[in-house]
């Protein structure tokens, strides 16, 4: 009614050691007979309540990297095993087009050696996001962002190829 400051403001108060301390400040004048005879102001400490919803904040941003690394992680395996069967079938190939090629002809020898090295470099792409732990990112074209497979994965022992 009449005399309540209301809505109650925030504010900021000082302490001890001119520190500040974060309030919600509520006020009302008290009538006795008719006629305001004190003001009442109430501050409530909200220290505490900033403290625990920054905690909260935190915590729901390492939930949400949490669940965005489960997924890349299923993600990751779905589709490495996915490539894996039709990668599997075009090297077999490849090493079946070797023993009956004839491979004196320069034309039949650069298009196997294409086909082998490019097929051994998909396979090597596979082996990386198959190993993905990291979600980082690299500029695509424009402004676009896509995974850095090679700085998300962690390098096989011997592969010779760091992540970062």
């Amino acid at each position: 009614g009449p005399g309540r400051l209301s809505p109650a403001l925030n504010r900021n108060i000082f302490g001890p050691q001119n520190t500040s301390i974060p309030v919600l400040l509520s006020a009302a004048m008290m009538r006795i007979h008719g006629k305001d005879s004190a003001a009442v102001f109430i501050l409530r400490d909200l220290r505490d309540r900033i403290e625990m919803e920054t905690r909260l904040h935190q915590t729901e941003e390492r939930l949400a990297e949490s669940e965005k690394m489960a997924l890349l992680a299923e993600l990751a395996g779905a589709t490495a095993h996915e490539l894996n069967q039709p990668l599997t079938s075009v090297m077999g190939y490849a090493e079946l087009m070797r023993r009956r090629v004839d491979l004196s002809d320069p034309l039949n020898l650069k298009a196997l050696s294409t086909i082998e090295s490019e097929a051994q470099r998909m396979a090597d792409i596979v082996k990386r996001i198959g190993r993905l732990t990291r979600y980082e990112t690299k500029t695509y074209v424009g402004n676009t962002r896509i995974i850095d497979i090679a700085a998300s994965s962690d390098p096989e022992e011997g592969d010779g190829n760091p992540a970062s």
